[in-house]
Parts: C-alpha cells; sequence; structure tokens
C-alpha cells in the first residue's frame, strides 16, 4: 500500500511538472529555454522513474 502512495505520488508530481511547462510555452512560447526543460523533465522520468521505480512496481506485482 505504501509503495502505491509513493507511486501516485511521483505520478501526480510529474503531471503537475507537464502543466507548469504547458503554462509556460502558453504564456511564453517554446524557446529553447522550455525545449531544455522539457527534454530534462522527459529524460530524467525516463531514467529516473521508468526504469527504478515501475521495476519496483513489477517486483512488488510479482510477489502478490
Amino acid at each position: 500500500l505504501e509503495f502505491r502512495r509513493v507511486l501516485f505520488r511521483s505520478h501526480d508530481a510529474f503531471i503537475k511538472k507537464v502543466q507548469a511547462l504547458k503554462q509556460e510555452i502558453i504564456d511564453d512560447g517554446a524557446t529553447i529555454v522550455t525545449v531544455g526543460k522539457v527534454n530534462t523533465l522527459i529524460i530524467d522520468w525516463l531514467f529516473n522513474h521508468i526504469r527504478k521505480v515501475d521495476q519496483e512496481l513489477e517486483q512488488y506485482i510479482n510477489k502478490k
């Protein structure tokens, strides 16, 4: 149950970051800075979340 809470919190945090970047692009346009922020966010999500957290989720599910 705790793992699920952590997982959902991380997904919620990612969604909020995406929404903030979307608003920044709406307000300021797709500048080099915002494109860099989007790239950094996606790379971080792929490497730190999907590779780590989702693998932990797989182990958690396989235990049940």
